[in-house]
């Protein structure tokens, strides 16, 4: 009960109804109330005070759930966006690929230090070369073979060569001049348009060459034994071998082709003895032949 006289205007032995008690106590609170569901807070200066739940927490009667939705999906970010640590703690992504054309992932460190990942388009050096076949990859134009390099933890590379396999079809090389030589003091001027057919197949460790040359040049210091060259593609012969093939200066001839163990050459003889002489002549040497040999 009140005593007389009490504030607020209460009489003696008058019970306050419960208004009236929250009327006069709320007179007497050091903070503001808050709102239903707002969750209270200090400020700076130490005063009591309250805000509404928002943002990924809710409440309902006074009960408050707060759910961080980064700890399976991460802020920021875009369709195809990939994540990348730019320093600790901080998170940048690569902008997703807009174009047709694959692109991949590559980073490329100081040496001292990792850099932030770029998108790469699928051709240029040292980017992955797309292949629409697993049995039949194109070689570079004028190669002899192409050859893959995985780099191990030791100094020294692996390296994996791609044979032709059969039915991959003949390789034929862009013209070289470099590709026609002789032996001692001869020349042998082969031009493009000479070229009927200078070809190869290769199946495993056996390598199938096919030659047909037309108005060729032979001149220089001729000797007894002399021989023509032809380059081997790049290729090394395993073991020595050789052939019957037909040489013309005037009038087709048999003569020998031999491959020498170790050598990148085939050497062509005038004849079948290989011990005749080359005729010095403009525009008038044919060779046609053909070879099968073991290479390295």
């Amino acid at each position: 009960m009140a005593a007389s006289n009490s504030n607020p205007g209460l009489y003696y032995g008058q019970i306050p109804t419960a208004a009236q008690w929250n009327s006069h106590f709320a007179t007497k609170l050091d903070y503001s109330p808050g709102a239903a569901n707002a969750i209270p807070y200090w400020d700076a200066s130490g005063n009591l005070l309250s805000a509404p739940a928002s943002g990924s927490c809710t409440s309902v009667a006074n009960v408050f759930t707060c759910v961080n939705t980064t700890t399976t999906n991460l802020a920021g970010g875009n369709i195809g966006f990939i994540p990348y640590q730019s320093a600790p703690n901080t998170t940048l992504f690569v902008a997703g690929n807009t174009t047709t054309t694959p692109q991949f992932l590559t980073s490329t460190g100081t040496g001292a230090a990792s850099q932030a990942p770029t998108l790469t388009g699928s051709t240029g050096t040292g980017n992955v070369v797309l292949a629409s076949t697993l049995n039949s990859y194109a070689l570079l134009a004028g190669s002899a073979s192409q050859t893959f390099s995985v780099a191990p933890a030791t100094a020294a590379a692996h390296a994996v060569r791609y044979d032709q396999v059969s039915g991959a079809g003949w390789i034929t090389p862009i013209f070289s001049a470099g590709n026609f030589a002789a032996s001692g003091a001869i020349t042998w001027t082969v031009d493009a348009g000479d070229v009927g057919s200078y070809e190869y197949a290769q199946i495993g460790k056996t390598l199938i060459v096919s030659f047909y040359l037309s108005t060729t040049t032979v001149g220089g210091t001729i000797a007894a034994g002399d021989y023509l060259k032809l380059n081997l593609f790049g290729f090394t012969a395993a073991k020595s071998t050789s052939s019957v093939i037909k040489v013309n200066q005037g009038t087709w001839v048999a003569s020998s082709l031999e491959v020498r163990a170790g050598e990148t050459f085939i050497r062509i003889y005038n004849d079948v003895t290989e011990g005749g002489t080359f005729t010095a002549s403009t525009n008038v040497t044919y060779l046609k032949g053909q070879v099968v040999i073991e290479i390295q």
